[in-house]
């Protein structure tokens, strides 16, 4: 599951993957510990933490579920869908997935 934190309402993508039982990726507060830690940009910390989860799903072939719209998303998330998109995904924004089909 992808998607935002919306501040830990119902509708963030960790109780959203928590509810239908999908794998999600939230390195909380220690986000923050590690890029200071490290002196690391965004980019940096982005590159080393989602694209390796990302990448593991992308190596399992599996889909990947959105819980808010990536396209209208100007941050992380949609840097995600461009991410998949590099790797073969398309986004079905009807049921908000990204499924793999090839290049």
């Amino acid at each position: 599951m992808l998607g935002k934190f919306d501040g830990g309402s119902a509708t963030n993508y960790i109780n959203q993957a928590k509810k239908s039982g999908r794998a999600y990726f939230d390195l909380g507060d220690d986000w923050k510990v590690i890029k200071e830690t490290y002196g690391l940009t965004d980019e940096q910390m982005f590159k080393a933490f989602n694209e390796s989860f990302l990448d593991d799903g992308i190596n399992a072939g599996k889909t990947f579920y959105f819980s808010h719209d990536p396209i209208i998303d100007t941050g992380t998330l949609n840097q995600e869908l461009k991410y998949l998109e590099e790797n073969g995904y398309m986004y079905n924004p009807k049921n908000m997935t990204a499924d793999y089909v090839g290049y």
